[in-house]
């Protein structure tokens, strides 16, 4: 495999500070607390079993959505929103995940698909309990290879990553020290997820995860 078929980006400590990203920032919090406080109380309202779904889940990452690419400079037209697709994995036992919604975004697979939680960029994010972020800079066929041998992602699951894609990243859901999702991201526009752009995105996601958190107090 040619060097720099992927680029794995580093850890997000050694950025400038979150506040400085302040315009991103307060466009997601705002739209994820508005987002939040409808389901809050969307949810009283809803028997039980309505309560298990995984829609609410949706909401918040249309928001996402939104406000990714915002900060982006994009409007929210129809060609603009197939570049970015996003969805929510829940950790199943210690070596599966589950994608709980369809991408929001963009076609490709769907609800229910299992993978495994110890491979790939979302076994990444789960095992260091941080944010990965990688870049496609070769063929789609080194990038496949990468996948294999640097993720150890089983051929099967390889064979299903989109073509289209140069730009990913998965970001742990955490309650106290334990993730217990991963939202994933990916980008038909390379570089997609600069600096500024993975900081925005990790803000929405502790929004996603103190969703969580308030969620699983309510069962």
């Amino acid at each position: 495999m040619a060097p720099g078929t992927v680029t794995l980006v580093g850890g997000l400590t050694d950025r400038k500070p979150l506040y400085e990203y302040a315009g991103g920032v307060a466009i997601v919090v705002g739209l994820l607390n508005l987002a939040l406080t409808y389901a809050r109380s969307h949810a009283k309202d809803k028997h039980a079993d309505e309560r298990q779904s995984p829609f609410d889940y949706a909401a918040c990452l249309y928001t996402m959505h939104a406000a990714l690419l915002a900060h982006k400079g994009l409007a929210y037209t129809e060609e603009n929103r197939k570049k970015l697709r996003v969805t929510i994995h829940r950790v199943e036992g210690a070596d599966k995940v589950i994608q709980l919604v369809d991408y929001v975004g963009g076609e490709g697979g769907g609800a229910g698909r299992a993978f495994s939680s110890r491979s790939g960029l979302v076994g990444r994010a789960i095992t260091s309990h941080k944010p990965t972020i990688m870049d496609r800079n070769g063929t789609y066929d080194e990038y496949i290879a990468a996948l294999r041998s640097e993720y150890h992602m089983p051929e099967d699951e390889a064979k299903r990553v989109a073509t289209d894609r140069y730009s990913y990243m998965a970001t742990p859901i955490k309650t106290g020290t334990r993730v217990i999702g991963v939202v994933y991201l990916d980008s038909s526009e390379r570089g997609f997820f600069d600096a500024s752009t993975a900081d925005v995105a990790v803000t929405a996601c502790a929004a996603v995860a103190q969703y969580a958190n308030f969620r699983y107090r309510q069962h």
